[in-house]
Parts: C-alpha cells; structure tokens; sequence
C-alpha cells in the first residue's frame, strides 16, 4: 500500500516537473519572438521610416519588448501564428514519429517563425512611419522648441554690462534653428540622453525628402508640447 502511494506520488512529481518544463521552454520561445519582433518594428519604424540608426539611440532591451506588442497583435501576425500554432500541432502528434525528427521540424518552424515575423515588423514599423509623416494621421505630439546654445548661454548667464546684446545673440540663434528645423512647425518622435528628434510633417506622401532635425539635448531650452484636451483617440 505505501510503495503504491509512494508510486503515484512520484508519477505526480515527473509530471509537475515535465509541464513546468515545458512552460518554461514555451516562455522562452514567446520571448525570443518577442524581441525579434519588437526590434524589427523598431528597425522599420525608425531605420527605413526616419532613416535613424538604432545605434544612435541605444534602446534597451524592455523597449524592444514593449513595441512587439504592435506586431504581435498586428492582423498579418496573428493570422500568421495561429497557422505556427496548427502546424506546431500536426508535428507533434501526425507528422514526425520519432523525438529526433520531431526536435528538427520543431527547430525548423521556430527559423522560419522567427524570419517571417521579422519581416513582418519591419513591415509594420514602415507603415506606421508613414502614418506618423503625415500632418492629419500622425500621432506624434506637435511642438515648440526653444534652444539655447553654449555659445549663447554664456552671453546670458554671465554679469555682462550689455545684456540687449545677449538677448540679441540668443534671438538671432533661435531663429537660424526656427529656419533650420521648420520653427514651430515640428513634432516630436524621440528623445534620448544626447539629443532631441523631430520631425517636420508632410501633407501628403509623395516624391522628396522627408526632413528629421537633430538638436544635442544640452541646447534644448525648454519644449511645449502640444496635446488635445481629453488626450489622443
């Protein structure tokens, strides 16, 4: 009676062992997809879309993470896993009848998974750019920039017996950046530790070049950004 108990308490404990197991072999996996769908959203909203180098801005991991979201629930992605999820099923109880043929099949659809989902974040972060470039479908906060410079802030800040002169250097900076980056017609896309993004908007999606306008944060006076009572729709 006990070896039958103790039998049945161990069957009990391989099998609890063998589902966390394999939650934890599917987590990994969901993360793998995770990231490389975040960071292709990335690279195609930012690299193709605004032709910024994620180099550049350094983001981290959780970003990459935090964007997969996009894709994943992106119609073309979902249709695309829930075809993984019906071929990941037929191999494991129809097609491959030994545990070596399975594990390559299996490693096989993860390539392939993981190289179409990638694309089709790219794909994603480009159609969004696209919508962002647009004055009436972005959704980019508008803003109004102030800068100051060094060159600039030394003139103010110091005890100078001449302070119209100041004020006049600091006028006649900011308006070669209002004529530089488009003034107060500007958006905001990113900001990171060196520098602040933005972007001047277009009508309509056409021939030409798309302006992004770069400014080291440490000239950044002040921003005001710019957004609906009530926030975005």
């Amino acid at each position: 009676m006990n070896e039958g108990n103790k039998n049945v308490g161990s069957s009990a404990s391989e099998a609890f062992l063998e589902l966390i197991k394999k939650l934890a072999e599917g987590a990994i996996v969901f993360a793998s997809l995770l990231f490389v769908a975040g960071w292709g959203y990335l690279y195609g909203y930012y690299r193709n879309g605004f032709g910024l180098s994620l180099g550049d801005v350094d983001f981290p991991t959780e970003s990459a993470l935090m964007f997969s979201a996009r894709v994943i629930f992106h119609w073309h992605s979902f249709c695309f896993l829930l075809i993984v999820a019906m071929v990941y099923a037929l191999i494991r109880h129809y097609v491959a009848r030994t545990n070596a043929g399975r594990a390559v099949l299996v490693i096989m659809l993860f390539v392939i998974t993981a190289w179409t989902e990638l694309f089709i974040a790219v794909g994603v972060g480009v159609g969004d750019a696209q919508s962002d470039q647009v004055r009436k479908t972005s959704r980019l906060s508008p803003v109004t920039v102030v800068i100051l410079t060094a060159e600039a802030r030394t003139d103010v800040t110091k005890d100078a017996e001449d302070k119209d002169a100041a004020k006049r250097k600091l006028g006649e900076t900011q308006d070669r950046y209002d004529n530089l980056c488009g003034g107060s017609n500007l958006l905001l896309l990113l900001h990171s530790e060196k520098a602040f993004y933005f972007v001047q908007p277009v009508d309509t999606l056409g021939p030409g070049n798309f302006h992004v306008c770069i400014i080291p944060a440490e000239q950044v006076r002040a921003i005001r950004l710019e957004v609906p009572v009530g926030g975005r729709k």
